[in-house]
């Protein structure tokens, strides 16, 4: 898959009118300070939604982005990759289309995550930009049997 020539994330939301060039300025200074990820910074700040982020992201590193609410994954995907590996990277396998593991992740430029996934599961991956898990709920739902896993979800 190929990626876009890689565009600032503030640059694409200050473009796409998200966010203000004084706002950016400012979640660059609290960046700077306390080191952490710019799309943390404006999510937290509520400057953007988690759901901006994640359209940015894709649109910056031109990756698809996935709902995994909306995905129907099938046991067979989710068992390719174990459930420590998968809360590790913050990651879920969503499907296996033209022999490649198509896996979502908060991080899909992490090659360190890719190459671990993609030893695990034996398979070639595809990454696709996904949220976060609000809960510690979320990321292990997909790893329960399918009957409980209903219940938990219907509940989430």
């Amino acid at each position: 898959m190929a990626v876009k020539e890689k565009q600032k994330l503030g640059s694409v939301l200050v473009r796409t009118g998200a966010i203000t060039q004084e706002q950016l300025e400012n979640a660059l200074q609290i960046q700077k300070q306390y080191r952490l990820q710019l799309g943390r910074v404006l999510v937290e700040t509520k400057l953007i939604t988690e759901e901006q982020l994640v359209a940015t992201l894709s649109e910056q590193l031109g990756i698809p982005r996935v709902d995994i609410g909306r995905v129907k994954i099938k046991q067979e995907v989710i068992q390719k990759i174990k459930e420590n590996l998968a809360r590790k990277h913050n990651l879920i396998p969503v499907a296996i289309k033209n022999g490649k593991l198509i896996v979502a992740m908060t991080h899909p430029l992490n090659l360190f995550a890719v190459d671990e996934v993609t030893i695990q599961a034996g398979m070639a991956i595809e990454s696709r930009v996904k949220r976060t898990f609000k809960s510690a709920t979320g990321s292990t739902v997909f790893y329960l049997k399918p009957p409980v896993r209903r219940k938990v979800s219907s509940r989430l």
